[in-house]
């Protein structure tokens, strides 16, 4: 249970990271990068809330 919690946890997150390394290669602005960060970190932490509620 623990450890598919982990890998959910470590798929997000690298997710999230790869997105973040592949937006500056588009040319994104870096203020819409940085709110995409924030809304990133935001639905991460929804996630692992509601995951761990359950």
């Amino acid at each position: 249970m623990e450890l598919n919690i982990i890998k959910s946890i470590t798929k997000s997150f690298s997710r999230i990271v790869n997105l973040l390394l592949i937006m500056p290669l588009f040319g994104v602005p870096l203020n819409l990068k940085a709110q995409s960060s924030v809304e990133f970190m935001e639905m991460s932490k929804m996630m692992l809330s509601s995951r761990f509620t359950l």
